[in-house]
């Protein structure tokens, strides 16, 4: 019971899946990145944004 179907969908999901993770986990660590910078040190908000 193997078809093209089967050949085609696996491989796109993984890469949506590599795809989407790698988005959604790099969205929380700039999230984490920017809360640390801006939380650390108020007083160099605008040098922090510029190094971010």
């Amino acid at each position: 019971m193997y078809n093209s179907t089967n050949r085609h969908y696996i491989p796109g999901g993984l890469n949506l899946w590599i795809v989407f993770n790698s988005i959604h986990y790099g969205i929380i660590g700039i999230r984490l990145v920017g809360g640390r910078f801006r939380w650390g040190s108020k007083h160099n908000h605008g040098n922090n944004q510029g190094q971010i």
